[in-house]
């Protein structure tokens, strides 16, 4: 349940009795089940996410949903053998975006207050408190450690000189790094992490190959004064 991406795969092999179901939590099958099997494939639609199947028949069976889902489903490896089952290869892999705390005091790399109820020094549920009446003690707990802030930088120019000392023009943007970048706004960069960096920075021109080069030699008049 609200994964984006979700990918099972079973590897195909030499007396392979397996094959692989999707079911409701309620106990009905979505796809395949104990006495029926799709051999061809398909593709099933869940409301905002797809279902991609490929069928019984195919080389390396899979299964494939894209899309964020929103209810929960059971995926099982179902063996054809009426006993001792030969083992078989699954290979299986879920993404599942970080959700942003709200109570969090920074969009990344934050704190927040969690509440607790302690009586004599032991912990119990928050209900306790409320029922006797009693203070909740207070702790701070990381949040959002998912992300990080940071001015990143979006493009820069050449070097205003082509040999020796210079300046040259960086342009930044505020991102909120995490398992993906995302450009955000200006503001909030500005209130976590601090003013946007100058956007003209010190810069050396590559003096490679640059120096003086002699030509050739002219002629030159002498006058000798001999003075008696």
């Amino acid at each position: 349940m609200n994964t984006t991406r979700v990918s099972i795969t079973q590897i195909l092999t030499k007396n392979n009795r397996y094959y692989l179901a999707v079911k409701y939590p309620n106990g009905t099958y979505l796809l395949n089940s104990l006495d029926d099997l799709q051999f061809y494939q398909m593709k099933i639609r869940l409301g905002s996410s797809t279902l991609f199947y490929t069928g019984f028949h195919s080389d390396n069976e899979s299964i494939l949903i894209t899309g964020r889902l929103k209810f929960p489903l059971d995926i099982q490896i179902i063996s054809m053998y009426e006993s001792e089952p030969s083992s078989t290869e699954v290979y299986w892999e879920y993404y599942t975006p970080f959700e942003e705390d709200e109570n969090c005091n920074r969009p990344c790399q934050g704190l927040k207050q969690i509440k607790k109820c302690r009586i004599y020094e032991k912990e119990y549920e928050l209900i306790y408190c409320l029922m006797l009446k009693r203070s909740f003690d207070y702790e701070s707990e990381r949040c959002n450690d998912h992300c990080v802030l940071n001015w990143t930088r979006k493009d820069q120019g050449i070097c205003s000189t082509r040999c020796g000392d210079g300046y040259k023009r960086v342009l930044y943007q505020c991102t909120k790094i995490g398992a993906s970048m995302e450009i955000i706004d200006e503001e909030i960069c500005r209130k976590y992490v601090g003013e946007k960096p100058e956007n003209s920075v010190p810069c050396v021109g590559d003096c490679t190959g640059t120096g003086w080069v002699y030509g050739e030699w002219s002629e030159v008049n002498c006058f000798f004064f001999l003075r008696i």
